[in-house]
């Protein structure tokens, strides 16, 4: 499916439910001095980012930064603010995937990639394949966790993602708070990250199936049983 469909069917099913802002204690804050290096430049857009252009402009910041190109830094963000926390997950024919609370979440948590920068906090790599939520995920027997995964980076051939994806980028919930609709007031503080990465496993498992990327992480099983879920649930509309 080309990005223009995926566009539309994404802004259908993956419709906002309210806008809100998360804040969590310990997690790397925004609204430091911005370098002359990060400021907008004259540079021609990419293909990626000049599709998403125009619509994502009222919501954030068109940047220039080395090594990444063109990148997007949202607006009117808390400190601490970190991506995949405003929303819920659903389970649908490519696995687990994110439905954002944010008015602009329809993009940028199903194309491209997230990284941290030391000025702007998080900020986001346009890309044009679409994925259910470009995360790594790690599960055990008590925590599930989610943290996205860095530019740059090939999700068919890295073999560790702990090793690249920085201790804060992760966000944990009990398992009886993973359907949770509002999960940012559940999502274990920053500070236990390092414990909870220690007490789960890295299960990070994507596959293309007829053109499409899909979540094998984890299985709607596994939630079912981990949350006390009793028969069948099947999969859920959006």
């Amino acid at each position: 499916m080309n990005i223009q469909n995926r566009f539309i069917l994404t802004a259908a099913i993956l419709l906002p439910l309210s806008q809100s802002y998360s804040q969590e204690a310990g997690a790397p804050g925004q609204g430091m001095p911005i370098p002359a290096a990060v400021q907008s430049v004259a540079q021609p857009l990419s293909p990626e980012a000049s599709f998403f252009y125009d619509q994502l402009s009222p919501y954030g910041q068109w940047l220039w930064i080395d090594p990444y190109g063109w990148v997007r830094s949202p607006n009117n963000m808390t400190p601490g603010w970190r991506p995949y926390t405003d929303g819920h997950w659903v389970f649908a024919d490519f696995g687990w995937t994110w439905v954002s609370d944010l008015e602009w979440g329809w993009a940028p948590f199903h194309y491209g990639r997230w990284f941290f920068h030391e000025h702007r906090g998080w900020c986001w790599v346009p890309g044009s394949e679409w994925s259910p939520a470009w995360v790594a995920w790690h599960w055990g027997d008590d925590w599930c966790g989610w943290a996205p995964m860095p530019p740059l980076v090939a999700w068919e051939t890295c073999s560790d993602w702990d090793a690249i994806i920085p201790t804060f980028g992760w966000r944990f919930v009990a398992h009886g708070d993973f359907r949770r609709r509002q999960l940012k007031d559940h999502i274990a503080l920053v500070a236990r990250n390092v414990t909870l990465l220690g007490a789960t496993r890295n299960v990070t498992r994507f596959e293309v199936r007829d053109r499409s990327v899909v979540n094998l992480s984890i299985t709607a099983e596994q939630v079912e049983t981990a949350t006390g879920m009793t028969g069948k649930r099947g999969k859920e509309d959006f």
